[in-house]
């Protein structure tokens, strides 16, 4: 395995902001929460 290092600056510059708006662990964590409500069927 690898380990890989990755850069926002370009997204940042593209959207004219110096901090993202949340962390990504944050983000993470309220993209799982905006699941909670769907109910699977099986």
């Amino acid at each position: 395995t690898e380990n890989y290092v990755v850069s926002n600056a370009k997204i940042k510059g593209a959207l004219g902001i110096d901090r993202m708006p949340v962390r990504a662990e944050e983000g993470i964590v309220r993209t799982i929460k905006s699941f909670s409500h769907i109910k699977v069927n099986n």
